[in-house]
């Protein structure tokens, strides 16, 4: 296996990178957009994202020293920039979101990634070669493309295998999809992304390169494994599409217009909003004119019957505009809620919902004996009880107080009426609450924050997708 191991905390953002191909190879002009935007305006990468980085430090550790399964990790801290360490950091650190702890859920995900890597690498025989997290360029399609592989497989002259993980559990990610324009099935356009960028290693010289996307955490009816093989000649197919993406987001670039008055006519050849909007993640979608336009127009048709005063708005560029827009946010989250637990109700009464169906939750495992059968029949095996015996948790300071009037005072501390110093000083405090948006009249006391301190340009990254999780 070559050892290629990486830094996550070094690995920069392409500016048309793989993750975020659906979105710039739809919508052209987001990019321009998105760069227009103040770092106030852009999110903060999320904790979910985080934790995808955590987890996939624990998967590149396992395959570069070729570790069968992750559970020698448990218990382990991960840090977000790929530290990995046993003592438990402190809690104000683990309160940041960026310390992840290697958990049953992380290691059980993590092991179906490791299975499969594994798994292709014994289908493809001794002769083929494992690379890990290797960093690949794409400037000879178009500038700014480049990125790193999960993991790759290559039988020489025969199979190229590209594996890559995905930790989120919120939206499934397809291996591949029916394009009407093509009128076949091609693949995700992440994965060929990261395909070119393995073969080109090789100088293209495989027949076929096969797509393999592992999302243990998020329910699909083709399961956890999902994979796709294309022709070598398909995926140079892909290299034209993608190469022609570029250059309309270059188009896009070029021709932005400087007359307010023209804005339109570039929106509209430029911009489309759509189902990509709800996966591909968008700096900009709070305040795309061609997603606010869109949903304008769906409120336009339901309150055609009931005209309401004012809901024609600008789009929310400017800080009253944004306001004037926040009014309608709660109607319109209502009316979605409302529609889809109608068409939920619809479907379990067995009415057909055009385009949904009814499928089941994400099921976590569970004995089916009781506890202590299973301990038994475990401690049999010669498993040793503190391998699979969780430790008690300390439970919450609220918990703990309620146990009697001496566990309240270790809790909370104790001094003298009108002293400063304590008697016995408290085991517990109350933490700093994140921030919320509220009306003004709320109660609760008004923050204000300087925006110099608060919005530090580091900690905004425009290109933070599920497929970076």
């Amino acid at each position: 296996m070559e050892k290629n191991q990486s830094d996550p905390s070094s690995r920069a953002h392409a500016k048309l990178s793989a993750s975020q191909t659906k979105r710039w190879m739809t919508c052209p002009g987001s990019m321009r957009l998105i760069d227009d935007l103040p770092a106030n305006m852009r999110p903060k990468q999320s904790q979910f994202a985080a934790l995808g980085t955590a987890a996939h430090t624990l998967g590149e550790v396992c395959l570069q020293a070729r570790r069968p399964d992750s559970r020698d990790y448990l218990g382990w801290w991960i840090h977000a920039s790929g530290e990995m360490q046993k003592r438990t950091p402190a809690p104000e650190e683990v309160e940041q979101g960026t310390w992840f702890q290697v958990d049953h859920d992380m290691t059980d995900a993590v092991d179906l990634y490791l299975s499969t890597v594994y798994g292709e690498l014994e289908r493809l025989g001794p002769e083929a070669e494992l690379s890990v997290e290797r960093k690949f360029d794409l400037s000879w399609v178009r500038p700014d493309m480049f990125g790193t592989n999960d993991a790759s497989i290559s039988l020489f002259l025969d199979e190229l295998v590209v594996i890559d993980y995905k930790h989120g559990q919120g939206v499934p990610v397809e291996v591949s999809y029916f394009d009407e324009k093509l009128g076949k099935e091609v693949g995700n356009s992440q994965l060929a992304y990261y395909g070119l960028g393995a073969a080109k290693g090789f100088d293209f010289t495989h027949e076929r390169v096969t797509l393999i996307v592992v999302q243990p955490r998020c329910p699909h009816p083709k399961g956890g494994v999902r994979r796709f093989t294309m022709t070598m000649e398909e995926l140079l197919e892909f290299r034209d599409r993608l190469a022609a993406a570029a250059d309309t987001v270059n188009e896009a670039y070029a021709c932005y217009p400087s007359d307010p008055q023209e804005q339109p006519d570039w929106e509209q050849r430029y911009l489309r909003a759509g189902d990509h909007c709800k996966t591909a993640f968008c700096a900009k979608l709070a305040t795309c004119p061609a997603v606010h336009r869109l949903a304008e127009s769906e409120a336009m048709a339901d309150f055609a019957d009931d005209p309401v005063e004012g809901l024609l708005l600008p789009v929310p560029q400017g800080v009253e505009a944004i306001a004037q827009a926040l009014k309608w946010v709660p109607l319109l989250d209502a009316r979605n809620k409302a529609i889809s637990e109608l068409a939920q109700r619809l479907a379990e009464q067995g009415v057909k919902v055009p385009g949904q169906k009814l499928v089941r939750k994400k099921a976590n495992r569970r004995w089916v004996q009781d506890e202590a059968a299973v301990a038994e029949a475990l401690a049999k095996s010669g498993l040793n009880p503190k391998d699979f015996m969780s430790t008690p948790e300390l439970r919450s300071p609220a918990q703990v107080e309620k146990l009697g009037p001496e566990a309240r005072k270790l809790v909370n501390g104790h001094k003298l009426k009108n002293d400063e110093e304590w008697i016995v000083k408290p085991l517990a405090e109350k933490g700093v609450g994140g921030l919320t948006l509220a009306p003004l009249s709320d109660p609760r006391e008004e923050v204000v924050v300087d925006p110099s301190s608060d919005f530090p340009a580091d900690e905004f990254d425009a290109d933070v997708g599920e497929g970076d999780d």
